[in-house]
């Protein structure tokens, strides 16, 4: 599609279609959050921040079917209702990298890798409340075929963002590349997964992480999180299409104890369910990935 018309779409979306408070980009390219969107979003009111992926030399060409690729993740948050006091960050490989003894040695080759899937995360004050939270957004390797690869990230993000967030809450959100049926989503939705029911016990990567009386693999959040569009409430028919496959590989997650949704956007209408082709981007929506937004109130705080 042509990118002048993509480029109005979207800010269409972001100024007055979406008008979220926060809001979180996968596979954003540095030079058009450095030359356009952060520009054209402080104009809005937003602050933003960015982490461009690590992308090493491996030889190839643009013409071997690779691309020209300075993306990452970037984070807008509204001026006059949040102040950003702190930021981390994950990178999935250097974290392997700095961890390699802890795995089996045929395992290292699937997560020493030369594209750096990346996190990003940023304590926020609410300026209405005073009260403290962190948000992360995040970009997981693209194989669904590798889904230990993929449970590896997440599981590095979120043992990062634990230590980072300690008991304050979080929201974490970001393109999962991992469907509702799959691992990933179990182990962010029910805080683990069973090894055997998913395969985690015959992966190399987590030989060397499971003791043998071992049956469940746990997220380091445990139980604390809900997923705001979750499959036995809102579900979705797909957040990302290919015209010949679709699936919801997009999510939002959040401290139950903390926050409570209150509206949901549903971005599939029912022109895009009458479509023949329903793959993306197209004249309606200017992304391949649809827009997922979650309406939170913050619930009472604990009583001391």
């Amino acid at each position: 599609m042509n990118w002048e018309y993509r480029r109005q779409r979207f800010e269409q979306e972001f100024s007055s279609q979406l008008n979220a408070d926060i809001i979180c980009i996968q596979e954003m390219q540095e030079c058009l959050f450095r030359d356009w969107l952060s520009p054209f979003m402080s104009n809005q009111g937003y602050d933003s921040i960015m982490l461009r992926k690590e992308r090493e030399n491996t030889g190839k060409t643009p013409n071997e079917n690779t691309q020209v690729l300075d993306d990452g993740c970037a984070m807008f948050f509204r001026k006059n209702r949040f102040e950003m006091i702190d930021q981390e960050h994950v990178d999935y490989t250097v974290h392997a990298r700095q961890n390699l003894n802890r795995f089996h040695p045929d395992a290292r080759r699937l997560i020493d890798r030369p594209v750096h899937n990346i996190g990003l995360c940023a304590r926020m004050k609410d300026l209405e409340n005073q009260r403290t939270f962190w948000v992360s957004t995040t970009h997981i390797y693209w194989n669904n075929e590798q889904m230990d690869v993929q449970l590896f990230q997440v599981q590095t993000l979120m043992q990062h963002l634990k230590r980072y967030a300690g008991n304050e809450p979080v929201i974490l959100c970001g393109d999962f590349n991992s469907g509702i049926t799959t691992a990933v989503y179990e182990f962010m939705r029910r805080g683990m997964v069973e090894i055997y029911l998913d395969h985690v016990k015959d992966s190399l990567l987590f030989s060397n992480l499971l003791d043998e009386d071992d049956e469940v693999f746990m997220n380091p959040f445990a139980s604390e999180l809900d997923m705001a569009y979750d499959v036995e409430t809102f579900k979705l028919p797909y957040s990302c299409h290919h015209g010949d496959w679709g699936d919801v590989i997009d999510h939002i997650a959040y401290s139950r104890t903390a926050f409570r949704v209150t509206k949901l956007l549903n971005p599939v209408t029912q022109a895009d369910m009458e479509r023949e082709n329903k793959a993306l981007p197209n004249d309606i929506h200017p992304s391949d990935h649809l827009p997922l937004m979650a309406e939170f109130e913050w619930l009472p705080p604990p009583q001391q």
